[in-house]
């Protein structure tokens, strides 16, 4: 037993790691993300204000791609203004774009994903009019379930 003690505490150790380091929705402050704009430097919250959902996506990532349609739906929906982040390059966010018929924003991160402490996505963040996260999604989501709709009010009301 005693040689295999240590071993377990290891174990437990990394599993503990791997669930805070890549599982886990990390904090975000919305007023530090900065995007591209034609091409220059600007901060989200100059830019885009209100009731937000924030994606985080990836087009290589095939989950990502999966929600694309219901966040539309959503956005369509105006329940709340669904912003898409990514490191994607220009031509695949165009891509994207056409491909899933996306009218809400899809702005290019100035750093990469890992640079905003994304390591897991589709990642998603519901920030209110105050600039405040009051929820986090990992993973894709049913984004017009019937639930899903009737929560945005309050859990944008939340702070």
């Amino acid at each position: 037993m005693k040689n295999i003690l240590p071993y377990i505490i290891i174990g437990l150790f990394l599993i503990v790691f791997y669930v805070w380091r890549y599982r886990l929705a990390p904090a975000i402050e919305v007023t530090e993300i900065k995007v591209k704009t034609n091409g220059a430097p600007a901060s989200l919250v100059e830019i885009e204000q209100g009731n937000l959902l924030v994606n985080y996506y990836a087009r290589w990532c095939g989950e990502c791609l999966s929600e694309m349609k219901d966040l539309q739906a959503l956005h369509a929906s105006g329940k709340v203004k669904v912003v898409g982040l990514t490191d994607d390059s220009l031509e695949e966010i165009t891509f994207v774009q056409q491909k899933f018929k996306i009218t809400f924003p899809i702005y290019q991160l100035v750093g990469t994903l890992k640079d905003e402490g994304v390591y897991t996505i589709p990642i998603s963040y519901l920030i209110n009019a105050k600039g405040e996260t009051v929820k986090s999604f990992l993973g894709a989501e049913d984004w017009v379930s019937e639930e899903m709709m009737n929560n945005y009010a309050a859990w944008l009301s939340l702070k």
